[in-house]
């Protein structure tokens, strides 16, 4: 649940006196006679030492020999679209599936409901905390979740796995994203009992973690979280930033723990671990993804963000076959999921990483 933006930059440090192939490049020797050899050699300053605090970047000529040390300046890409391509979410949205006529209730700090990215996808919405009557995001990270769920794709780059499903916003965290057990409880209780709701996501964690699953500690909690279920209900939840275990809900049996990888399935260093992820836990992207935000679009990174990931899957899912059931749901995403580090399930990456297209097929 980081709130971080991230960009991923690699700088390849350049001996002077060589040949650059790229174009651009970036000197941290920002003294006026370094940028006058580069200047000599025939570079254009593109961005100041103004603006770039340390460094001056500069377009410079093919296969210019320069006498000054230099770094390349690599291009940088957003990495949003990368999530639906790689869980296979895009071949499933070309095959007439996006998700429609299905609702995922979003436990969060609220949702943005005058994003155009969300103007066909506002089921409702309702605020569980004591003393609040809206719930409209004042924080982000709740719109940022519903986003990768059910962005309709105003910008290609935010769309989200399930465009065409609707999302119900529980505000149960403040402006601060915190909030309380007893909120989450009453939220919980109170979607079980919707009709037309296919999962609850909750991007949400305890500072405390566990390495094995923690049932009888919060009781109440997986009273309310088996309530959902007997309704219908899958309830996905991120298995927080700790590494050293699995926060909760996350770590109660009877939800779907979610991880988070890099585009290149490689899991993220915070993503929590242990048995809950290998009794019920699945991974997903969620290094650097880019949706939408309290009045704009962010790159963010965390579990929080793989969750969504797995509960558009679901609206996926439904709409192919709306009779199949909670369990039958989680027995077919965590079948089809990737097998990533040890074979078959592991206290990392737990049954793998999530693969929307095979799930799909196999509902």
């Amino acid at each position: 649940m980081n709130k971080g933006f991230f960009v991923a930059i690699l700088l390849l440090l350049i001996n002077a006196s060589i040949l650059v192939d790229a174009k651009r490049v970036i000197s941290q020797s920002i003294d006026d006679s370094q940028i006058s050899k580069l200047q000599k050699d025939g570079c254009k300053i593109t961005h100041s030492a103004k603006e770039l605090l340390t460094a001056v970047s500069f377009d410079c000529p093919e296969n210019a020999k320069l006498s000054v040390a230099v770094e390349d300046d690599e291009q940088v890409s957003i990495s949003d679209i990368r999530a639906n391509d790689l869980v296979g979410a895009s071949i499933v949205h070309s095959s007439f599936n996006a998700g429609a006529g299905r609702v995922i209730a979003i436990l969060d700090t609220g949702v943005d409901y005058n994003h155009s990215e969300l103007n066909t996808s506002i089921f409702g919405g309702k605020c569980y905390m004591a003393g609040c009557g809206s719930y409209f995001d004042d924080n982000g990270h709740g719109s940022h979740v519903a986003g990768i769920i059910t962005a309709d794709g105003v910008n290609p780059l935010a769309k989200g796995i399930a465009p065409d499903a609707k999302i119900f916003a529980g505000k149960v965290l403040d402006a601060n994203g915190n909030g309380y057990f007893s909120d989450v409880i009453a939220g919980i209780n109170d979607v079980a009992n919707m009709d037309g709701i296919d999962a609850i996501s909750m991007s949400l964690s305890t500072s405390n973690v566990y390495r094995k699953n923690c049932d009888l500690s919060y009781s109440s909690l997986k009273s309310a979280i088996d309530y959902a279920n007997s309704k219908g209900k899958v309830v996905i939840v991120a298995a927080g930033n700790n590494a050293g275990g699995v926060g909760a809900p996350g770590c109660i049996s009877t939800t779907i723990a979610v991880g988070a990888v890099d585009f290149n399935d490689n899991i993220a260093s915070f993503s929590g671990r242990g048995n809950p992820m290998k009794d019920h836990g699945i991974v997903a992207p969620g290094v650097g993804i880019y949706s939408i935000y309290r009045g704009g679009y962010a790159y963010l990174s965390g579990t929080s963000m793989a969750t969504p990931a797995v509960s558009g899957t679901v609206a996926l899912m439904r709409a192919k076959n709306p009779s199949i059931t909670v369990a039958q749901i989680k027995a077919i995403l965590f079948s089809t999921a990737k097998d990533l580090g040890q074979r078959n399930a592991d206290t990392i990456y737990g049954k793998g990483r999530l693969d929307a297209l095979k799930a799909v097929q196999a509902s």
